[in-house]
């Protein structure tokens, strides 16, 4: 995103969070606009779509990690093997 999508992007980000009843501070939309600003604003679009449809995730207000998931996949988990 670009620093003129900040606008578009409180509006979405607030209208995801209304339907959890919630209300992101500005601190908190800043906070996530700069953690997801290497994503165009249809991308976030499309991972907050995914998390309000997600039926395991999607019970709880979004978090950034929540939309680089579901942007990305869970590609980026560590996971550990058994030694």
């Amino acid at each position: 995103m670009k620093p003129n999508d900040y606008p578009e992007f409180v509006a979405l980000w607030t209208q995801v969070f209304e339907l959890y009843g919630k209300r992101p501070s500005d601190g908190a939309l800043d906070l996530t606009f700069s953690a997801l600003s290497r994503f165009e604003l249809s991308d976030i679009r499309r991972g907050l779509t995914a998390h309000v449809n997600d039926t395991q995730h999607g019970d709880f207000v979004p978090k950034p990690a929540d939309i680089v998931r579901n942007i990305e996949g869970d590609a980026g988990r560590c996971s550990s093997s058994p030694r």
